[in-house]
């Protein structure tokens, strides 16, 4: 259970109305969105090459057909969160025909595919001794159905959710703010982008815009590379207005995501599209009990339409973990990996740490600020432990909010902005 601060004798503060409609901020997010405007994605291409290891942006795809498994290792092996998936088009000469890209398969799309198999409720069954028959029988029924669940085409998971629904791209010759408007639009976290300065005479285009033909020009951006972008060239963009909105108290960015995604609410938009960054409407926060285990946790994460939950402990209910469905990739086929689902969930996280390197962050590792803190320190811990968010906590350690990444990027789009038929 999340509680409010305990009262306090300070003179009262602005209402939520008040402070999202403060004309000092809206005027500089005004002002900075307007310099975005002014920018073609090329320029983030170019820093997202920049800074990669080998000066590449090699799509990492798969064909339809690849089976979950695979999936899995490849996500695991790139440290990636989603993969395009494409069929290949039959070819005229009788070679090997086109890629086109059908969807984007993300680690949510499998948690969302995940949660409710038959594999996992029989494996419940068995930690519990409630399954009839032999032992050796039920481990040798288990291994045939994992191997069926192991073996799922990707293709099944297109169009389990949302976002994995549509196979949507924008041209590098847009402006950042259509990309902008786009990424934070649930239930875009990524997007593909034609990257039409290097290959523009080698994708062609059917009818609904969509790309097709050789990836070679076609690059995924994710908020994380925009919100990167943003930072690094803040000075070149727009200083003046940025350093005012880092500025801005964490309370009022959560704040302002949350309004701008009450404007799409009352869009015709299916609801179950816009869940993904504010959870419910009583709370940004879902949380779970440190007993619960793995499974359970992920199943609330699922029902409640949030990528991650808060693990707070059984007593004072203080935030202890951060379960994401990252914390999925790691999965295998082998009866220890899935049988890790069962136990509690601190424990399955301190036991997915101990498999990772000792430079990378540890599954459990959660960051939380305090709501009186700005802005820029949540986009500092952010960059620097590469997470994609920030827990809001009280003076007693519980949780109050979180602050996601596309959260802090809709915080620079005005409301009002983000247009309809934006919304697929």
């Amino acid at each position: 259970m999340i509680h409010d601060e305990a009262p306090s004798t300070a003179p009262p503060q602005p209402t939520e109305s008040t402070k999202l409609h403060n004309p000092t901020i809206l005027n500089h997010i005004n002002q900075f969105y307007h310099s975005l405007n002014a920018i073609p994605i090329s320029t983030l291409l170019a820093h997202k090459r920049a800074r990669s290891p080998d000066n590449s942006l090699a799509l990492v795809s798969v064909d339809e057909a690849t089976p979950l498994r695979d999936v899995l290792e490849i996500m695991a092996e790139k440290n990636i969160q989603a993969v395009p998936v494409y069929k290949l088009e039959p070819s005229n000469d009788g070679g090997r025909g086109e890629k086109r890209f059908t969807g984007i398969v993300s680690i949510y799309d499998v948690l969302a595919w995940t949660v409710f198999q038959k594999l996992f409720d029989d494996l419940e069954e068995l930690n519990t001794g409630s399954q009839t028959g032999t032992t050796s029988k039920r481990f040798l029924d288990l291994d045939k159905e994992a191997d069926v669940y192991f073996s799922t085409p990707v293709e099944t998971l297109v169009g389990f959710t949302a976002e994995s629904s549509c196979s949507w791209s924008l041209h590098s010759t847009e402006p950042l703010t259509s990309l902008l408007q786009m990424i934070t639009t649930p239930p875009y976290h990524r997007m593909l982008i034609v990257d039409v300065d290097r290959a523009v005479q080698s994708v062609t285009f059917d009818e609904d815009d969509v790309p097709h033909g050789g990836d070679a020009c076609i690059v995924m951006v994710t908020q994380t590379d925009l919100l990167q972008f943003i930072y690094d060239y803040r000075d070149s963009i727009n200083e003046i207005s940025f350093n005012h909105l880092l500025r801005a108290p964490i309370e009022q960015v959560e704040l302002f995501a949350k309004d701008n995604l009450r404007s799409l609410r009352n869009m015709d938009v299916d609801p179950n599209q816009l869940s993904t960054a504010a959870g419910s409407q009583k709370s940004s926060v879902v949380t779970v009990p440190a007993s619960y285990t793995a499974l359970n946790a992920f199943r609330v994460m699922y029902l409640n339409r949030v990528s991650a939950v808060a693990v707070v402990s059984d007593n004072g209910g203080q935030i202890v973990a951060n379960l994401s469905a990252t914390d999925l990739k790691g999965m295998t086929a082998d009866m220890e990996s899935l049988e890790s689902l069962l136990m509690p969930v601190f424990e399955f996280l301190e036991t997915k740490s101990k498999s990772r390197g000792v430079d990378q962050i540890k599954a459990d590792q959660l960051r939380c600020v305090g709501k009186g803190q700005v802005l820029e320190t949540a986009i500092e811990v952010l960059k620097a432990d590469q997470i994609h968010r920030v827990w809001i906590q009280d003076g007693e350690e519980k949780p109050v909010g979180v602050l996601t990444m596309g959260d802090i990027l809709s915080f620079f789009v005005p409301l009002g902005q983000v247009e309809k038929e934006t919304v697929y």
